[in-house]
Protein backbone atom coordinates (compact mmCIF):
# COMPACT_ATOMS: atom_id res chain seq x y z
CA UNK A 1 0.00 0.00 0.00
CA UNK A 2 1.16 3.44 -0.97
CA UNK A 3 1.44 5.76 1.79
CA UNK A 4 3.14 9.31 -0.23
CA UNK A 5 1.14 11.96 -0.31
CA UNK A 6 -0.22 12.26 -3.59
CA UNK A 7 -2.08 8.60 -3.27
CA UNK A 8 -3.20 10.05 -0.06
CA UNK A 9 -4.87 12.85 -2.38
CA UNK A 10 -6.13 10.70 -5.30
CA UNK A 11 -8.15 8.29 -2.40
CA UNK A 12 -9.23 11.38 -0.94
CA UNK A 13 -10.32 13.39 -4.39
CA UNK A 14 -12.11 10.03 -5.34
CA UNK A 15 -14.23 9.86 -1.69
CA UNK A 16 -15.16 13.43 -2.19
CA UNK A 17 -16.54 12.29 -5.77
CA UNK A 18 -18.13 9.27 -4.84
CA UNK A 19 -19.88 11.41 -1.91
CA UNK A 20 -20.91 14.24 -4.69
CA UNK A 21 -22.50 12.01 -7.18
CA UNK A 22 -24.32 10.30 -4.56
CA UNK A 23 -25.69 13.97 -3.41
CA UNK A 24 -25.55 14.98 -7.15
CA UNK A 25 -28.55 12.34 -7.84
CA UNK A 26 -30.21 13.24 -4.58
CA UNK A 27 -30.05 16.94 -4.83
CA UNK A 28 -31.30 16.76 -8.58
CA UNK A 29 -34.33 14.86 -7.75
CA UNK A 30 -35.02 17.36 -4.96
CA UNK A 31 -34.81 19.91 -7.23
CA UNK A 32 -36.84 19.17 -9.99
CA UNK A 33 -39.17 18.54 -7.46
CA UNK A 34 -39.16 21.92 -6.01
CA UNK A 35 -39.02 23.31 -9.44
CA UNK A 36 -42.06 21.70 -9.94
CA UNK A 37 -44.06 22.84 -7.27
CA UNK A 38 -42.69 26.76 -8.51
CA UNK A 39 -44.01 26.10 -11.00
CA UNK A 40 -47.21 24.87 -9.98
CA UNK A 41 -47.46 28.23 -7.57
CA UNK A 42 -46.06 30.25 -9.83
CA UNK A 43 -49.33 28.89 -12.56
CA UNK A 44 -51.81 29.96 -9.58
CA UNK A 45 -50.74 33.13 -8.66
CA UNK A 46 -51.09 34.22 -11.97
CA UNK A 47 -54.49 33.22 -12.38
CA UNK A 48 -55.66 34.97 -9.27
CA UNK A 49 -53.91 37.89 -10.82
CA UNK A 50 -55.44 37.64 -14.05
CA UNK A 51 -58.85 37.50 -11.82
CA UNK A 52 -58.16 40.42 -10.28
CA UNK A 53 -57.35 42.55 -13.37
CA UNK A 54 -60.71 41.10 -14.56
CA UNK A 55 -62.68 42.80 -11.82
CA UNK A 56 -64.66 45.79 -12.43
CA UNK A 57 -63.75 48.29 -10.17
CA UNK A 58 -65.76 49.49 -7.44
CA UNK A 59 -67.53 53.30 -8.37
CA UNK A 60 -66.08 55.99 -5.97
CA UNK A 61 -68.88 57.70 -3.88
CA UNK A 62 -69.36 60.65 -5.10
CA UNK A 63 -67.63 63.53 -3.40
CA UNK A 64 -69.68 65.80 -0.31
CA UNK A 65 -71.36 68.66 -2.05
CA UNK A 66 -68.41 71.35 -0.24
CA UNK A 67 -65.49 69.12 -0.77
CA UNK A 68 -67.00 69.01 -4.88
CA UNK A 69 -67.21 72.49 -4.88
CA UNK A 70 -63.82 73.49 -3.03
CA UNK A 71 -62.24 71.61 -5.34
CA UNK A 72 -63.86 73.18 -8.26
CA UNK A 73 -62.70 76.47 -6.86
CA UNK A 74 -59.51 75.50 -6.83
CA UNK A 75 -59.17 74.22 -10.58
CA UNK A 76 -60.74 77.55 -11.37
CA UNK A 77 -58.19 79.73 -9.71
CA UNK A 78 -55.36 77.39 -11.37
CA UNK A 79 -56.36 78.11 -14.76
CA UNK A 80 -56.86 81.84 -13.85
CA UNK A 81 -53.41 81.70 -12.74
CA UNK A 82 -51.84 79.76 -15.63
CA UNK A 83 -54.25 82.31 -17.90
CA UNK A 84 -52.73 85.00 -16.35
CA UNK A 85 -48.86 83.85 -16.79
CA UNK A 86 -49.67 83.05 -20.53
CA UNK A 87 -51.50 86.67 -21.20
CA UNK A 88 -48.35 88.46 -19.42
CA UNK A 89 -46.04 86.95 -21.46
CA UNK A 90 -48.09 87.43 -24.90
CA UNK A 91 -48.00 91.44 -23.69
CA UNK A 92 -44.50 91.31 -22.84
CA UNK A 93 -43.69 89.46 -26.54
CA UNK A 94 -45.67 92.38 -28.43
CA UNK A 95 -44.14 94.87 -26.67
CA UNK A 96 -40.88 93.71 -27.88
CA UNK A 97 -42.36 93.72 -31.30
CA UNK A 98 -44.30 97.16 -30.72
CA UNK A 99 -40.98 98.62 -30.14
CA UNK A 100 -40.06 97.81 -33.84
CA UNK A 101 -37.30 95.14 -33.52
CA UNK A 102 -37.21 92.53 -36.44
CA UNK A 103 -38.48 89.21 -35.89
CA UNK A 104 -35.67 86.31 -36.69
CA UNK A 105 -37.54 85.10 -39.89
CA UNK A 106 -37.32 88.78 -41.35
CA UNK A 107 -33.59 88.69 -40.25
CA UNK A 108 -32.86 85.66 -41.43
CA UNK A 109 -34.04 86.20 -44.82
CA UNK A 110 -32.29 89.61 -44.83
CA UNK A 111 -29.13 88.36 -44.14
CA UNK A 112 -29.19 85.27 -46.45
CA UNK A 113 -29.76 88.04 -49.14
CA UNK A 114 -26.84 89.83 -48.32
CA UNK A 115 -24.37 87.07 -47.56
CA UNK A 116 -21.79 87.47 -50.05
CA UNK A 117 -21.16 83.52 -50.21
CA UNK A 118 -25.16 82.96 -51.63
CA UNK A 119 -26.23 84.00 -54.83
CA UNK A 120 -30.16 84.38 -54.32
CA UNK A 121 -32.75 83.76 -56.50
CA UNK A 122 -34.75 86.54 -57.54
CA UNK A 123 -37.87 85.05 -55.98
CA UNK A 124 -35.85 84.78 -52.34
CA UNK A 125 -34.80 88.64 -53.37
CA UNK A 126 -38.87 89.31 -53.40
CA UNK A 127 -39.51 87.55 -50.48
CA UNK A 128 -36.67 89.40 -48.37
CA UNK A 129 -37.97 93.02 -49.65
CA UNK A 130 -41.56 91.93 -49.04
CA UNK A 131 -40.32 90.99 -45.18
CA UNK A 132 -38.52 94.15 -45.17
CA UNK A 133 -41.19 96.32 -45.82
CA UNK A 134 -43.47 94.90 -43.89
CA UNK A 135 -40.90 95.59 -41.01
CA UNK A 136 -40.57 98.94 -41.89
CA UNK A 137 -44.12 99.50 -42.01
CA UNK A 138 -44.51 98.18 -38.76
CA UNK A 139 -41.08 100.13 -36.71
CA UNK A 140 -42.65 103.44 -38.14
CA UNK A 141 -46.19 102.71 -37.07
CA UNK A 142 -44.84 101.78 -33.37
CA UNK A 143 -42.38 105.15 -33.52
CA UNK A 144 -45.97 107.17 -34.62
CA UNK A 145 -47.56 105.29 -31.60
CA UNK A 146 -44.80 106.15 -28.97
CA UNK A 147 -44.91 109.84 -29.97
CA UNK A 148 -48.61 109.90 -30.24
Amino acid sequence: MDNTNAERQRRYIARLKAKAAIADGVTNAKAEAKLAALKAENARLKAELERERSKPKAAKPPLPPDEERDRQIKSLKTRVRNLRIELYAEREWHKGKADGSMSFQTMSAIAKILHPDHLPTEEQRLEACKLFTAWKGDKDRAARKAKG
